[in-house]
């Protein structure tokens, strides 16, 4: 008996870009890169590097790192906000 299935295409489709969306690159000098950690293994470490690399390259930039109760839980609205009010580039992850 033949079985159907479906097949999704792994490729993703550019988002519409409108007149509100952001595109530009924002100025890092003497900004903040914010780290948001979410407590898998060796992500804090990794995602803190990769900062590090960016802080190294724009002269006087910070490094500020938050960090979620679990992996398994959305980012707290209070630790949101300060990442939004804070930092102006936002390391958000890492995959498994």
């Amino acid at each position: 008996m033949p079985t159907t299935i479906q097949v999704f295409s792994p490729l993703a489709h550019h988002p519409k870009m409108g007149p509100e969306s952001k595109t530009e690159i924002p100025d890092l000098r003497s900004g903040v890169v914010g780290v948001l950690d979410n407590t898998k293994p060796n992500a804090r470490s990794l995602m803190g590097q990769v900062a590090q690399a960016v802080a190294d390259r724009i002269p006087d930039m910070q490094i500020s790192f938050e960090r979620k109760p679990s992996a398994a839980e959305g980012v707290s609205d209070d630790v949101r906000n300060r990442l939004l009010r804070d930092a102006n580039l936002i390391f958000t992850g890492s995959g498994d």
